[in-house]
């Protein structure tokens, strides 16, 4: 067994990696410290052999750490207290899941779901209260979907899509009310998809295609207003260059202007009938790459130079 005693960290991890059960066959002489917490943080499982005088909280915690908390079966009972499990679900809220049950406290639960509002999914039912619902959706709006039909009110439901519009989807029909509604949609344009038909207005189209442009192919027409689209295009260079998912019908000269102004290479989603020597050249002012979208027609002297200066 010699040969084992001088061998390194480094050597061991590496035929861990090749093969786990390298550390079950060490012998206890060639195992330090490193060598130990090394081989539990690399394979939770590797707890079970590490000597009993190494074994310490910190060590057992190390193995059990990011998710890996089949490893807790090889923790020794004194040290499965309330506050070794808090650590763990500290670290790692979703080992709530792989807990004892007599160690899965409202305490415990809360500390969870504070971190990481998913781990409502794993909470207890019977110890699934309003507090700790509140909570989950306080951290991760979309965590409504783990919450209790009966514990689903407007006011947590308001929380809920406050943190993530798309957590509507989770919201009971009866609680979809106009202000519901708006509050997940200004959040997340994609939220228009869980508003029942009845409350789509145009005013909450126009709302999520603000948010969202690629809303704007899927928008009815009543919607899409030529003032509506005007100050689309010039809110921003990424607006802008939503002409392209814009209806050609609607496409005016006065819009495609506003949209090169403020993104040269809107150009592109201009049609060419409506490309001037004008628009052109606005465009390559404001980017002279959008001087690969120009038709040879218009590609004279004057917006070469304008190109060249702008971009090189």
């Amino acid at each position: 067994m010699k040969e084992y005693i001088n061998v390194s960290v480094e050597d061991v991890l590496e035929m861990m990696r090749l093969d786990h059960r390298v550390f079950s066959v060490l012998p206890d002489e060639a195992k330090t410290l490193e060598l130990c917490k090394a081989a539990v943080r690399s394979d939770g499982s590797a707890l079970q052999y590490v000597p009993a005088h190494f074994l310490t909280p910190d060590i057992c915690l190390a193995a059990v750490h990011h998710y890996n908390t089949s490893a807790i079966k090889y923790v020794p009972e004194k040290f499965r207290t309330p506050e070794f499990y808090r650590a763990i679900v500290e670290n790692s809220p979703g080992s709530l899941e792989d807990l004892p049950p007599e160690a899965i406290t409202p305490e415990l639960c809360l500390t969870a779901v504070s971190a990481n509002g998913h781990a409502l999914e794993y909470v207890p039912k019977r110890l699934k209260t309003a507090d700790i619902c509140r909570a989950a959706v306080e951290d991760c709006g979309s965590a409504l979907r783990y919450v209790p039909e009966d514990l689903k009110t407007l006011e947590l439901c308001l929380v809920a899509v406050w943190g993530d519009g798309d957590a509507l989807e989770y919201a009971p029909k009866g609680l979809k009310t106009p202000e519901l509604c708006w509050a997940a949609v200004n959040v997340s344009g994609s939220a228009l998809q869980y508003v029942p038909d009845e409350l789509k207005t145009p005013e909450l189209h126009r709302a999520a295609v603000e948010d969202d442009t690629d809303l704007l192919s899927s928008a009815p027409q009543e919607v899409l207003t030529p003032d509506f689209l005007l100050g689309l295009v010039k809110s921003s260079c990424r607006a802008a260059c939503a002409l392209g998912k814009i209806p050609k019908s609607l496409k005016t000269p006065e819009l495609c202007l506003a949209a090169v102004k403020k993104s040269g290479c809107a150009l592109q989603y201009v049609p060419e009938e409506l490309k001037t020597s004008a628009l052109c050249l606005a465009a390559v002012k404001e980017d002279g790459d959008a001087y690969k979208y120009v038709p040879e027609a218009f590609k004279i002297q004057e917006l070469r130079r304008a190109a060249k200066k702008q971009d090189g």
